[in-house]
């Protein structure tokens, strides 16, 4: 079995965290929910998948409280940035730092992922819902002579159904994080772009449409990679608070 890599630089990281002991402290009440007294707190272990705190409390008592680190560190690379973004929710939480507000949107390159899939599902379906005219076919010959017959319309339909169902849950996810991060949906920007600027995927664009409203209506259409990428800003936004901060 190979080596935990972040438990092998355990006894560093405990020395490097010792430094900062608001943050252990942040991670306590937070993450670890102690909600008493609360003297100091003091990293004795970590690895990929949680870290051990020994609380001081009131009268020399000491407690340990193991905290999960969700998702799991995939390596070494990963423990700065984990651990400043879960500082940053701790703190957000704490009051102790205010949430960062994201005011982009942004194309991400992954969006074909989702969207060539989606033109060729909507394809597929609209002969199922609606009678095409004998004009337009010709235009559906793929979707009536191949896909309907292979895989029928019963199980066309049950996959245009759990795609609805994956997308809403996306969608409800975003929205959340929306609200939390834009404090109003009337936050954005206001500049149409040009259509070249439109084609310009993943850079940020200036929009007719508050840019929260834009990352739900995108997620609820396109999924998960609207939604990676907005929570990538997200990610970013927080560690940027807490360098700032420090």
């Amino acid at each position: 079995m190979a080596s935990d890599p972040v438990a092998a630089k355990s006894s560093f990281l405990c020395m490097y965290m010792s430094s900062h002991p608001d943050t252990l402290v942040a991670y306590a009440k937070h993450f670890g929910k102690h909600t008493g007294p609360l003297k100091s707190a003091q990293m004795t272990a970590i690895d990929t998948k949680s870290m051990t705190l020994k609380l001081t409390l009131p009268g020399e008592k000491t407690k340990d409280v193991v905290i999960p680190i969700e998702p799991p560190l995939k390596g070494y690379d990963d423990v700065k940035p984990r651990l400043l973004e879960m500082k940053a929710i701790a703190q957000e939480s704490l009051g102790m730092i205010k949430t960062p507000i994201i005011n982009e949107f942004a194309w991400p390159k992954s969006l074909f992922m989702t969207l060539i899939p989606e033109i060729f599902q909507a394809y597929t379906m609209v002969p199922i819902f609606w009678t095409p005219p004998p004009s337009l076919l010709p235009y559906f010959a793929l979707t009536n002579n191949w896909i309907r017959p292979f895989f029928g319309d019963t199980t066309l339909t049950v996959i245009l159904g759990l795609t609805i169902a994956v997308h809403l849950g996306e969608t409800l996810f975003v929205y959340r994080l929306a609200r939390k991060h834009a404090g109003s949906f009337r936050v954005g920007v206001s500049v149409l772009p040009s259509f070249q600027a439109c084609t310009n995927f993943g850079t940020d664009h200036h929009l007719p449409f508050p840019s929260q409203f834009l990352n739900v209506i995108g997620t609820a259409l396109l999924g998960f990679p609207i939604l990676m990428d907005f929570r990538k800003r997200i990610t970013e936004a927080r560690i940027n608070s807490v360098m700032k901060v420090e």
